[in-house]
């Protein structure tokens, strides 16, 4: 079921100018007489002329000419409509020339391309407001659900053909879908920014994949690319263009690129640490002073996958409880509960160690201090913890956790403790010294601070300094897209990023194999 998505798209423009990566400018040109320049230097030069009077673009910046289909059609166009046109200019150049005045209607759309998850938002490039956000699972996953297991089935060319296909079928039916709901048309759409891990970048353009699956994970490009629409596949106006955000590097996607972007993060005083959690977590740790950034294959479990009753975030989903006399659930919609998403697993792991009932190194045991309807729900071996009985789950299956699923979050948490770990280590400080805990993503945005310090999937500091701020990929995508001062800023702050390989470093097991504990009692900061 598709729902709404990019929640942290209408926190506006952040401080930046709107100046979308396309525009529209509507000029009347004088009838030409005898001896005038061509139409196309009367029209390059009044829609230059209108540019600059707007404080977009310096006097005299000449556009480059439209391409030939439109150069042919142009005297036609303008004698057709006594010289009234709409020029439709992006990245220094008149992309193409439409009858009468158009300029109201201008629309963009911000793709975050998730392993997991796809999420769209629409806005009015004229304004800048949202019309419109939904989201959707990621279809790709029928091929792995894991980054590497997907790459593996890309290595070959039918293989990464079908999962670029499959990708693409389901963005433009999001867009689509979008469009009826704001009531505008696809073809509306003049450009797109898109953000995205390093692997469904690369998917999404049908870039060669195989090098992604070896060391040293080289990306076939990292810079940011301007494309046409049509040739990425994306049913929008043909005339529309893409932007694609930077990547950082290795498996460092363009998604923490957007995430950047957001936060602003090159701006700050004292350092702040942003975990962006999904299948492929990254972090980013730094303020004015630099930056370090590094990914965590933390696997599928912080989305429902690999979780024996796991699921997505949907009405059933169990996604936060508590302890008491007996157990207490916060099921999504408020229905009986039929599985568990991944707040729901942290909440559920953080519970368990709060009331003994889980120990340090992740083993689930006994706990003879606690009521009886609460050991009562331990299974006989230990082996899962039920946490809806089945008279009081829907369609009468028990939803448990089990120890195999405390492995996973093990496993999943350890990946993305290391990497703080290790880029904190980087950088000199003491998680002490951090100024906040940034909380990226949908996943960051619900689980509750004090589950995750309870785990330590988060360095221990204070619960107060742990701050979710959204899908911050995804708002970051929308700054790229209506503000080219965003671009800009985002484009040098990237040059100033570090990227620390993880894999590559002789600590990095240590640090792993250490951080999949969970915190002692004494250890807690929450």
């Amino acid at each position: 079921e598709r729902k709404a998505g990019l929640t942290a798209g209408r926190r506006g423009l952040a401080g930046f100018r709107l100046d979308p990566l396309v525009r529209k400018v509507a000029v009347r040109l004088e009838r030409p007489q005898e001896g005038a320049a061509g139409d196309w230097e009367r029209l390059g030069a009044a829609v230059a002329a209108a540019l600059a009077r707007d404080g977009r673009d310096a006097p005299g910046t000449p556009l480059a000419p439209p391409p030939l289909d439109v150069l042919r059609g142009l005297p036609g166009l303008l004698r057709a409509h006594g010289f009234a046109v709409t020029a439709v200019v992006g990245e220094g150049r008149v992309l193409a020339v439409e009858p009468g005045d158009t300029s109201g209607t201008l629309l963009g759309v911000a793709l975050d391309i998730g392993t997991t998850t796809l999420a769209a938002s629409l806005i009015d490039l004229n304004t800048g407001a949202e019309e419109a956000a939904l989201s959707a699972p990621n279809p790709q996953a029928v091929h792995g659900a894991d980054l590497m297991s997907r790459l593996a089935y890309g290595f070959s060319p039918a293989g990464r053909e079908e999962l670029r296909r499959v990708l693409l079928e389901a963005l433009n039916g999001l867009i689509a879908d979008l469009c009826r709901r704001a009531g505008r048309r696809p073809g509306d759409i003049y450009a797109a920014a898109v953000v995205g891990n390093t692997a469904m970048h690369h998917l999404f353009l049908g870039l060669e994949v195989q090098q992604l699956g070896l060391a040293p994970y080289v990306p076939a490009a990292t810079s940011p690319l301007v494309l046409a629409a049509p040739a990425c596949g994306l049913a929008l106006h043909p005339a529309a263009l893409v932007y694609c955000l930077p990547l950082l590097g290795g498996f460092v996607g363009s998604d923490l690129a957007g995430v950047l972007l957001a936060t602003r993060l090159w701006e700050q005083e004292g350092p702040r640490l942003v975990v962006d959690l999904g299948t492929n977590g990254e972090l980013l740790l730094g303020d004015r002073e630099g930056l370090l950034a590094c990914s965590a294959p933390a696997g599928p479990a912080f989305e429902g996958g690999a979780i024996a009753a796991g699921m997505a975030a949907a009405p059933g989903a169990i996604q936060a409880l508590r302890l008491e006399e007996d157990v207490r659930l916060d099921v999504i919609g408020g229905v009986r509960p039929a599985g568990l998403c991944g707040s729901g697993l942290v909440a559920a792991a953080a519970a368990l160690l709060r009331a003994g009932l889980l120990d340090p190194s992740g083993r689930l045991r006994d706990n003879p201090d606690l009521p009886e309807p609460l050991r009562a729900r331990l299974a006989p071996d230990a082996s899962a913890f039920v946490l809806a009985r089945p008279e009081e789950a829907a369609g009468g299956r028990a939803v448990s956790l089990t120890q195999l699923d405390v492995r996973q979050l093990q496993l999943a948490k350890g990946a993305v403790r290391a990497g703080a770990e290790i880029l904190l280590a980087r950088r000199g400080i003491a998680p002490a010294d951090l100024e906040e805990v940034l909380l990226a993503g949908t996943f960051g945005n619900y689980i509750r601070e004090e589950d995750a310090l309870a785990i330590g999937l988060l360095p221990p500091v204070p619960a107060a300094r742990v701050r979710p701020v959204g899908n911050a990929a995804a708002a970051g995508a929308l700054l790229a897209l209506a503000s080219r001062e965003a671009r800009r800023a985002l484009e040098e702050a990237v040059r100033r990023v570090e990227h620390v390989p993880l894999a590559a470093l002789p600590e990095f097991q240590e640090v792993f194999l250490r951080s999949t504990f969970f915190p002692a009692p004494g250890d807690r900061a929450a």
